[in-house]
């Protein structure tokens, strides 16, 4: 295939389910989840006492952030509960870990099991779900778009690609496309990084996150706004016009360029301005219409 998923994400509108979801579709979700479920265990204000514990908390991170790669169908995640963390409990909630273990009310899903944490199979695939499905519906949406025409392969990179469980989840969900995971698929990105760096031509085309254009000015119409009207040296305008020269979505090839005549606008004009607008919609009319944003302008 000409195009890779990851590619494609380059696509605007993806950019706005990215940001729909906190930047966050993948891994850190797993983690952020399992957070929260501590947080409804022990109490909010023993977390963020963890927290200023800063080695004790990035050790249990870096423990959720292994085991979760290596987590598999039907397996429960363990986590370890620290001494500092067992002498928050008793100190502000003035019980130890254990008896807010089993005071939760789902205890019969998330047990204590010497001196760990543990997460039964039945929580660990509800965490899944709720990460896998956000996911999910982003690579369709990806796929689904005119420019991943001819996509065979779709290809996990990252710590996250370790597991089995989101492995198996992309071959069951996208059984027409072929599933491939790097070797040490976390380095993987970081090696792309660096080649990247190394030589940018590498990547030959991307596709438009938005649309682009400019403010400009055209003779007035029927139908057009009449607030837009403005009359210059005798001649009716319409003003606030989009002038589009790229489309969301576009394929952009590297070197690809956009031209345009201008034209001033009055005879007497010493000076041209030229305002940049982006939206992430497909035809706007008008730099006014709502999500345009003015991002340069040249005089």
């Amino acid at each position: 295939a000409d195009f890779t998923v990851m590619e494609l994400l380059e696509d605007g509108k993806m950019k706005q389910y990215y940001r729909a979801f906190g930047g966050k579709w993948g891994g850190n979700v797993i983690n952020q989840k399992i957070w929260e479920m501590m947080k409804d265990i022990f109490g909010d204000d023993v977390i963020k006492e963890l927290k200023k514990l800063r080695a004790d908390y990035m050790e249990i991170e870096h423990e959720i952030e292994i085991r979760k790669r290596n987590l598999t169908d039907g397996s429960k995640l363990q986590l370890t509960i620290f001494p500092n963390f067992a002498e928050l409990c008793t100190k502000l909630r003035g019980k130890d870990y254990k008896k807010l273990i089993q005071e939760y009310r789902f205890s019969n899903e998330i047990k204590v099991q010497t001196g760990k944490l543990v997460f039964e199979p039945k929580v660990v695939e509800h965490i899944f779900e709720v990460t896998l499905a956000e996911l999910f519906v982003n690579v369709k949406k990806v796929l689904e778009s005119p420019n991943a025409y001819g996509i065979k392969d779709i290809i996990l990179v990252g710590g996250f690609s370790q597991s089995d469980i989101i492995v198996n989840q992309f071959k069951k969900r996208f059984p027409q496309y072929k599933v491939i995971v790097p070797i040490d698929p976390g380095l993987a990105v970081l090696k792309g990084a660096a080649m990247f760096g190394q030589d940018g031509d590498i990547i030959t085309a991307r596709i438009s996150p938005q649309t682009y254009g400019f403010y400009s000015m055209r003779y007035f119409m029927e139908g057009d706004p009449e607030s837009k009207r403005i009359n210059i040296d005798g001649t009716d305008y319409c003003k606030d016009v989009f002038q589009k020269l790229v489309t969301i979505g576009d394929l952009v090839n590297v070197g690809y360029r956009v031209e345009h005549d201008v034209f001033a606008s009055s005879a007497v004009m010493k000076q041209m301005f030229i305002n940049l607008y982006q939206t992430n919609e497909k035809n706007p009319k008008f730099v006014t219409d709502k999500g345009c944003e003015c991002i340069g302008e040249l005089i």
